[in-house]
């Protein structure tokens, strides 16, 4: 479970609880880490740097709370779960922040899976709940649409603009 007290440009608010549902009980506590997706025994998410400096993608053991991966440093990274088997993240790379990343990475290892296309950038997506992740984006009357395989990640789709 994440709860925050809202958005903060100086520190991040959420902190997340590994809880044991069944003797009520919290197994850890992970101070601004943001979990948003579950894979397995994995829960991933993105965790600000105690400096508030850079963030980045982590996983970590649903029941004991160890980091299991770890992504690299970014900018204002974002990560949002892409169906099932998909994290995409969206960030700056800390080195020149003029250089986007967009990625959907495996939330139960970290392994990058696929580079998603420049224009996903602020996209929502959804499982349709077979086999397909369908991305979104649209800007007033301006819209785009892709979808991906759920587990490989790769296009199978785009509508035209």
């Amino acid at each position: 479970m994440t709860v925050s007290t809202g958005e903060s440009s100086l520190f991040s608010a959420a902190t997340t609880y590994g809880i044991d549902l069944t003797a009520r009980c919290v197994l850890w506590t992970k101070d601004r880490f943001e979990a948003t997706a579950v894979s397995g025994n994995i829960v991933a998410g993105e965790l600000e740097t105690s400096d508030g400096t850079y963030e980045s993608a982590r996983g970590y053991d649903l029941l004991t709370g160890t980091e299991r991966w770890r992504g690299e440093d970014r900018l204002n990274l974002d990560g949002k779960p892409a169906g099932p088997h998909l994290l995409l993240v969206q960030a700056q790379n800390k080195d020149d922040y003029r250089v986007h990343v967009q990625q959907f990475l495996d939330p139960g290892t970290g392994t990058m899976k696929h580079e998603a296309p420049e224009g996903i950038v602020g996209s929502r997506c959804d499982h349709d709940g077979q086999n397909t992740v369908v991305c979104s984006w649209n800007q007033g009357n301006l819209y785009q649409d892709w979808a991906f395989n759920d587990r490989t990640a790769s296009l199978l789709w785009r509508l035209p603009d």
